[in-house]
């Protein structure tokens, strides 16, 4: 049985696909899929759930480009009360803390034991300003029209939003290079924006921000610098879930059952950005004060564990 042959414009073509497809190999030999493995590749991929993604919005200024991302959105709250505008202490403050004191006489008393506690205090064993501790107070009374339930579920959003993003926090203590990144404090600002991200997800006025007074040996080490950092900010967390503990162990008499708007749903905020992205100083994520080295100058310092004692914080 003789062969059939394919007709002219069949093979014209086929011979133009060809010579299509050689020519795009040709320009591209890695980087262009042909169709038939782009589509089998699109195919396979439909069928994997693909990894969280860091949200990046990329914005031109002054012909530079700005980086940003979910985890950068509460960065200059670290900062404190010194970069921001300070919480606000209403002027009629005192008579309004004396009524709220007789008809919510303990939880103000456990209130006031809590102000004397260390962690209310700055480094170095100096006590809080009086001013310090009456925004605190202010900060108990605004709460009080907010509704127990809501109070609570800041604590509980602030545990799931930990559990989220174990993975992420884990690979940051354990992987990011401290000496080329600054990496440590990248845990330290992750922690600061899940904290702050849960009052705002649950409609709940932020806390007073702490006046930070850290003071460091100018010859200090990233590392230390670091530890002291990250101290300061784990005692100002504790500092505000104790005083919301204190709330929901005494709910104010004058609590209203307030409509309030819906928790906003929790959502994962990908990957990390490096801070070496944006240009900036990291060191400074917290501010600090030098002070002269009380070190003596033939002690010779011991060795630490990433043996990291050149590399001094920048400024």
């Amino acid at each position: 049985m003789p062969k059939v042959k394919p007709s002219r414009a069949t093979a014209k073509s086929q011979g133009d696909s060809r010579t299509k497809a050689h020519k795009r190999q040709a320009a591209a030999p890695f980087l262009e899929p042909s169709p038939v493995h782009h589509r089998t590749k699109l195919a396979l991929a439909s069928a994997v759930t693909p990894s969280p993604k860091p949200k990046r919005v990329y914005k031109k200024q002054g012909g530079a480009t700005e980086l940003s991302s979910g985890w950068l959105v509460h960065d200059k709250l670290l900062h404190g009360a010194s970069g921001n505008d300070p919480f606000v202490v209403k002027p009629n403050f005192d008579s309004n803390w004396r009524n709220y004191l007789l008809n919510n006489w303990q939880q103000c008393c456990e209130l006031e034991v809590l102000l004397k506690d260390p962690m209310f205090q700055y480094p170095h064993l100096v006590e809080m300003p009086e001013g310090e501790n009456n925004e605190w107070r202010q900060y108990v009374m605004d709460l009080s029209f907010y509704p127990t339930e809501r109070i609570q579920a800041v604590l509980d959003e602030y545990k799931k939003d930990m559990t989220l993003h174990d993975e992420l926090l884990k690979s940051m203590r354990d992987e990011i290079n401290e000496r080329r990144h600054g990496g440590r404090r990248f845990y330290l600002r992750a922690l600061n924006c899940i904290l702050f991200d849960t009052f705002t997800r649950c409609h709940v006025p932020l806390p007073p921000l702490p006046t930070w007074k850290l003071e460091v040996e100018d010859d200090i080490t990233r590392k230390a610098l670091y530890k002291k950092q990250l101290s300061a900010w784990l005692a100002y967390k504790t500092r505000v879930f104790e005083v919301l503990g204190v709330i929901i162990k005494y709910p104010a008499l004058m609590e209203r059952a307030a409509n309030m708007f819906d928790i906003t749903p929790l959502e994962h905020r990908g990957q990390m950005v490096h801070m070496k992205e944006l240009c900036k100083n990291e060191e400074k994520c917290i501010p600090f004060t030098y002070i002269p080295s009380t070190r003596d100058e033939g002690v010779e310092e011991p060795v630490e564990e990433d043996g990291d004692l050149i590399d001094k914080p920048g400024v």
